[in-house]
Order: structure tokens, then sequence, then C-alpha cells
């Protein structure tokens, strides 16, 4: 597979020296999670609902 939007969106979230990033996980989402899987440097914090990740 080749590289994804969701992989240019990290390495520049990199670049900037974001360590975490918050999200509820949800189908627009799912990219974005799945290329932290494959990146070390830049950990999620999931939340299951949008009033405890507040």
């Amino acid at each position: 597979m080749g590289i994804t939007v969701a992989d240019i969106i990290l390495k520049y979230l990199e670049v900037e020296k974001v360590e975490y990033i918050f999200g509820v996980p949800g189908t627009s989402l799912v990219p974005l999670f799945a290329a932290c899987n494959r990146n070390d440097n830049i950990k999620p914090i999931l939340a299951k609902h949008e009033q405890g990740a507040a």
C-alpha cells in the first residue's frame, strides 16, 4: 500500500511536534487512526463518547 492522505497529515503533525491526537473513532477517522498504528511518534487518545472526550 502506498502513502495515504492520513500518512501525510501525520507527517505534518510530526513536523509541528504534535505528540498526541484526540478523537472519537468513527468511519471518517478510521484512516487517520490506522495511520497512527504505522507511526511511532504520534499516539492516539480515543474516547467512546464526545462528552467523555471533552
